[in-house]
C-alpha cells in the first residue's frame, strides 16, 4: 500500500496599517501643555522608549505598556523546562486544550500526525500562526495543521489566545489562536542534548540541538538544526496490555443461508489448533489477541534546519528573511489483518463438509502484521521588507510552502482475492497458511 500527497503553496502580500490609538495614560502623558511645558518628569523610565508591538488577534499595533492582553505567553525557558521534545507534545498538555487532541496512534492513516484543539471545538477551529502568519494544513488531513512539522528549537514563545478571534482570522479561529514566535536577534552559539528512558518500557526519548546567532549594528541571522525521536510503545509492555485482547476475527465461522442471512451463532473453525500465534481458546470461539503484536504510539522522529535573518537597508525599512525545513518520519504497527469472508458450500475449505455455505471472520496471521511508515516534508520559504511610510506600517513580500507525505503500508491484504484463494484452497484456513 502506497499513499501520497503534496501540498504546495505561493503566494504574495502586502500589509498596511494606519497608526489610530486611543488616548490612553501613556499618549495622555506625551500631550504639550499649552504652557509650553512637556510633561515628561512625571513619566514612568519604561514609557519613554515605548515600542509598538503585535498584538495576536488584532490587526493594531499598540504599545507595550498600554496594559494587559487576554494572551497566554509560553517563555522558552518554560519549554526548555517542561521535558517537552517537540512542540506537540508541550501544547496538547496545556489546560487550555488539555483533551481531544490528535496524537501519533501507531498504524493510524495519519499517524505522524498531531493537532492542537483549543478548548475542545476542534483542531480545525484552532488557528495556528507562525510569526503572526498562518501555516499550511497538513495535506494527509486536510483541515489542521500538523504540530509535529514544527522544530522545537527554533521557538522563541507560544502565544495562546483562548478568546475566538473569527472577527480578525474567520472561522478557523473560533476557539482561538496559537502564534508560535521564532527565535530572533540571538547573539552565541547553544548546544542542547538529553535523552529519557522510562521505566516502563517503551517511549525512549532523544534530542539534540543546536543554534548559532550573529547580530550587528544593521541586521543579524539566527539559524539552527534539531534532532529529537521517541520510541515506539508497544501495547503488550503497557500496565493494562497484560490482558489479553479479544477479537473475534480469530478463525471462526457461522453457516449463512442463500440469501446471506446467519442460521447459527460463530464457532471456532475444527482442525485448527488455537493455541499459539496469538491465537487463544475464549469458550467456543478461537479468538485472537491484537495487544500481544500492536503498538500504542508509533515511533516518530523529527529532522529539522531553520534561519532567520534581517537588515536594516533604510532608516523605518528592514529587509527580512524566513526559512525552515522539517522532516518526520514515523513507524507504526497494528495487528494482522482482520476480515469477513464468504466460503461457498463446494469449497475445500468449508468447515461443513458441504452442507451449507459459512461466513468466515479470519485474521490473516499469515500476511503479518500491518507496518505502516511515514516520510512528511515541509518546505518554508518567505522573504520580504517591513517599515513605515506616510503614517502607515506596510509589509511586502513572498512566501512559498511546500508539503510531501508519503506512506507506504505492509502486510495488508485485498479481501477478494483473498476469499479466492480461501475457496479454492490456495489458502488453508486450518493452518492458517498458503500452500
Amino acid at each position: 500500500m502506497l499513499q501520497s500527497w503534496v501540498y504546495q503553496s505561493t503566494s504574495l502580500f502586502l500589509r498596511s496599517g494606519f497608526h489610530m490609538f486611543q488616548r490612553t495614560k501613556l499618549c495622555t502623558s506625551l500631550l504639550v501643555a499649552f504652557s509650553g511645558t512637556v510633561a515628561l518628569t512625571s513619566m514612568p523610565a519604561h514609557a519613554q522608549n515605548t515600542e509598538r508591538v503585535e498584538v495576536t488577534g488584532s490587526r493594531i499595533k499598540r504599545a507595550d505598556s498600554e496594559g494587559a492582553l487576554p494572551v497566554t505567553v509560553i517563555t522558552r525557558e518554560q519549554l526548555q523546562g517542561s521535558g517537552a521534545t517537540s512542540v506537540a507534545e508541550f501544547v496538547r498538555n496545556i489546560s487550555f486544550a488539555a483533551a481531544g487532541n490528535f496524537r501519533p496512534q501507531s498504524g493510524s492513516s495519519a499517524q505522524a500526525y498531531a493537532a492542537l484543539n483549543l478548548r475542545g471545538l476542534g483542531a480545525d477551529r484552532t488557528l495556528i500562526l507562525l510569526d503572526g502568519r498562518r501555516l499550511p494544513k497538513a495535506p494527509f488531513v486536510g483541515s489542521a495543521v500538523d504540530m509535529n512539522s514544527i522544530p522545537m528549537a527554533m521557538v522563541e514563545r507560544i502565544e495562546v489566545l483562548t478568546d475566538g478571534a473569527s472577527a480578525v482570522y474567520g472561522s478557523d479561529a473560533m476557539a482561538g489562536v496559537v502564534n508560535i514566535v521564532t527565535r530572533k536577534d540571538f547573539t552565541g552559539i547553544e548546544l542542547m542534548a538529553g535523552a529519557a528512558d522510562p521505566v516502563v518500557k517503551g517511549g525512549d526519548k532523544k534530542e539534540f540541538q543546536a543554534t548559532i546567532g550573529l547580530q550587528g549594528e544593521k541586521g543579524g541571522i539566527t539559524a539552527g538544526a534539531s534532532r529529537s525521536s521517541r520510541g515506539m510503545m508497544f501495547t503488550r509492555d503497557q500496565p493494562w496490555g497484560v490482558t489479553q485482547g479479544v477479537s473475534s476475527f480469530g478463525n471462526n465461522y457461522r453457516t449463512i443461508n442463500d440469501a446471506g442471512v446467519p442460521t447459527s451463532g460463530f464457532l471456532a473453525v475444527p482442525g485448527f489448533a488455537c493455541n499459539s500465534g496469538g491465537f487463544y481458546k475464549s469458550g467456543t470461539l478461537c479468538a485472537y489477541d491484537f495487544n500481544l503484536v500492536a503498538a500504542n504510539e508509533a515511533q516518530i522522529s523529527n529532522s529539522a534546519f531553520f534561519a532567520k535573518g534581517h537588515y536594516k537597508i533604510a532608516d523605518d525599512w528592514e529587509g527580512y528573511l524566513n526559512t525552515w525545513v522539517s522532516r518526520v518520519e514515523s513507524f507504526g504497527r497494528y495487528a494482522p489483518v482482520p476480515a469477513t469472508v464468504t466460503i461457498a458450500k463446494d469449497s475445500p475449505n468449508n468447515p461443513t463438509g458441504g452442507t451449507s455455505e459459512v461466513q468466515l471472520r479470519h485474521r490473516f496471521a499469515a500476511a503479518g502484521n500491518r507496518d505502516t511508515f511515514t516520510d512528511n516534508n515541509v518546505y518554508d520559504v518567505l522573504m520580504g521588507v517591513r517599515g513605515s511610510a506616510f503614517g502607515f506600517d506596510i509589509d511586502a513580500g513572498a512566501r512559498r510552502t511546500e508539503s510531501k507525505y508519503n506512506e507506504i503500508g505492509r502486510g495488508y491484504i485485498v479481501r477478494p482475492i483473498a476469499e479466492q484463494y480461501i475457496n479454492d484452497g490456495s489458502y488453508n484456513i486450518r493452518a492458517v497458511r498458503c500452500s
